[in-house]
């Protein structure tokens, strides 16, 4: 009874595991998985108004502040309208080593979320955060827009030489509303005018979800059900040897 137990509930970890597979594991070229980010930035739209506030964390040690600030003005240029409320500022990552410390800006823009196109505008970001020196530059990102959910316009992927990409490969993926779309781009060019772009794809599926679609096997459910069987003709079995006499014979038939 315990072996057959036993199994039963190996197989049942067995199918649960397999409801979950990790997104990496599925794609082993992803750019999540390929593509380190050097800087990471999180957008939301403000609760009040049609402004986005950015949050931007350069990860590579002791960045270049002016050239930061060069990629914000680009950025204000792009858009039509330039960041307001910028701070610029150490965060140290070791407290006790001077040396190790990102810098961060916030700021607030307008531009970055349309809800009413269902747009992410992705290509003013990388053009800006392309900018580059010969001592500094960013080869990969990470953009988080938070809170927003993906529609048919929202872009999913760009990897030249597809239409209207060039100078950068992107992938997104979201996850529930509250975390939003999240991108990784890999820069392919530092020269602004040489990165394009679709914002607002006319055919491209929706975003993909982090997670995978879980599916279900039915060669292990299969098994479940043959455990199952046995271990309850096992339970029965015990059942019998353990009342006196064993098995109840057969009543004689009662002749006429």
């Amino acid at each position: 009874m315990r072996q057959a137990l036993a199994v039963f509930v190996f197989l049942v970890a067995a199918v649960a595991s397999s409801q979950e597979p990790s997104p990496a594991k599925s794609n082993p070229s992803s750019l999540f998985t390929t593509t380190r980010f050097d800087a990471a930035l999180v957008i939301r739209q403000h609760d009040q108004g049609p402004a986005d506030d950015v949050e931007l964390t350069v990860i590579k040690p002791n960045y270049s502040r002016d050239l930061l600030q060069k990629q914000l003005d680009y950025l204000g240029q792009e858009l039509g309208n330039p960041p307001r409320g910028v701070r610029i500022y150490d965060d140290p990552v070791d407290s006790n080593n001077p040396h190790t410390t990102m810098i961060k800006a916030v700021f607030a823009v307008n531009g970055l979320i349309d809800r009413s196109a269902g747009a992410l505008h992705l290509q003013p970001i990388v053009r800006a955060m392309s900018l580059s020196t010969s001592s500094d530059e960013l080869n990969g990102l990470m953009v988080q827009f938070s809170g927003e959910n993906p529609t048919k316009n929202t872009i999913r992927s760009c990897t030249p030489p597809s239409p209207g990409c060039s100078g950068v490969a992107v992938e997104g993926r979201f996850g529930d509303s509250s975390y939003g779309v999240e991108y990784r781009v890999k820069l392919l060019s530092h020269d602004p005018k040489a990165i394009s772009l679709a914002d607002v794809p006319t055919s491209a599926p929706p975003v993909k979800p982090v997670e995978v679609h879980s599916h279900t096997d039915w060669t292990l459910v299969a098994l479940i059900l043959v455990a199952a069987g046995a271990m309850g003709a096992l339970v029965y079995s015990v059942l019998l040897r353990s009342r006196p006499g064993g098995r109840p014979k057969a009543r004689p038939r009662a002749s006429n």
